[in-house]
């Protein structure tokens, strides 16, 4: 059920702190002032970007300034969004949805149909990113978000068909990537559009440092039980100092076990024995399946494991990643396609830095 919280035409802002001196990632929750909640830090939702939530509320109208926020590892930064044109903050019960899913999901900003509606990032540090923006709208009409200067163009979402698949690009979150220089401001169109020109919705945003441009695959996976390729996905930095990645794997065989190996040596494209995988790795090879390593896929089909450079499994015992070296890192999963078997992510490799 919809429940109107507030109704007003307003400017306002959310500040983020002090900025920081090198691309970080940031999850933000706009929130309902009557819902003052976010997800725990161990939720990466789509981007699988784990750290602190921050929350993104304050009585309207505006223009207002929020208390400072944080980056993923609760450090101040200098981040600030400015909303043009939301109407009010709105509450709905997505029946699909639960735990951190609604927390994030079920509360929100509000208006009535437009595509044009903004949102202005400023001091956001120089670099690439993939800007997650999450807008569950009404099921008959699209949520509409656009990114200036994103390849990606205009993205709609829809809810059609509810929240039984989790999250789904295009139904409950849109992802746009984007270069920003210093001293530049990001600009964010949101709206909804339908038949009847229904409510837009806006719940919350991550941005994430372009994995891209830390990691490279180089190896394809092949097709498992589900009908698509394994791919590995990254958040945080190669930075060894900051020692912020996380792993992640999308599109994994439903309900199986699996964990990650490493290596610094590429592999020759071998397919192991009982396995219909390619292995891309090769050399000393270590395997992440110690406590707390072996994942589990679910419903979801995916896994997210945070690393610890100080600690990488090799044969002869876990070694610290030094600024300057190349490592190389594959999934692995059981499968059943339709017999019992196994198969792998594609392969990544990772310069670390300083």
């Amino acid at each position: 059920m919809k429940v109107l919280i507030a109704q007003v035409c307003c400017l306002f802002v959310f500040t983020i702190g002090a900025q920081a001196q090198a691309p970080v990632g940031f999850n933000i929750a706009i929130q309902d002032p009557a819902f003052p909640v976010v997800p725990s830090a161990t939720y990466g939702a789509a981007a699988y970007q784990t750290g602190v939530w921050n929350l993104a509320t304050n009585q309207l109208p505006g223009p207002f300034t929020t208390a400072p926020m944080s980056d993923l590892n609760g450090n101040t930064t200098g981040l600030t969004l400015e909303f043009y044109g939301a109407q009010g903050w709105q509450s709905w019960d997505q029946p699909e949805t639960a735990g951190d899913d609604e927390v994030l999901l079920d509360h929100g900003l509000w208006t009535p149909g437009s595509c044009n509606l903004r949102v202005d990032i400023h001091n956001l540090d120089a670099g690439s990113y993939r800007l997650f923006t999450y807008c569950l709208g009404d099921p008959f009409a699209m949520d509409c978000v656009s990114v200036q200067g994103s390849v990606d163009g205009t993205q709609d979402t829809s809810l059609a068909d509810g929240f039984s698949d989790g999250f789904v690009q295009g139904k409950t979150h849109t992802v746009h990537r984007f270069t920003v220089q210093a001293s530049e401001s990001v600009i964010i169109r949101w709206g909804a559009f339908g038949a009847f020109l229904y409510d837009g919705r806006l719940d919350g945003f991550q941005i994430v440092p372009d994995g891209t441009s830390q990691a490279e695959s180089y190896c394809d996976s092949t097709v498992n039980s589900t009908g698509s390729m394994a791919n590995m996905i990254f958040s945080g930095t190669p930075s060894v100092a900051a020692n912020d990645l996380v792993f992640g794997v999308r599109d994994l065989p439903l309900n199986q076990f699996g964990y990650f190996v490493v290596s610094q040596t590429i592999g020759s494209g071998v397919t192991p024995a009982g396995s219909q995988g390619t292995l891309c790795i090769g050399g000393a090879i270590g395997r992440h399946n110690r406590l707390g390593e072996v994942l589990f896929s679910g419903t979801a089909g995916a896994v997210l494991m945070p690393l610890d450079l100080t600690n990488v499994p090799q044969p002869l015992g876990p070694v610290a990643i030094l600024p300057g070296e190349t490592w190389h890192w594959q999934y692995w999963t059981r499968d059943q396609n339709p017999s019992s078997t196994s198969n792998f992510s594609d392969g990544n490799r990772l310069t670390f830095t300083q």
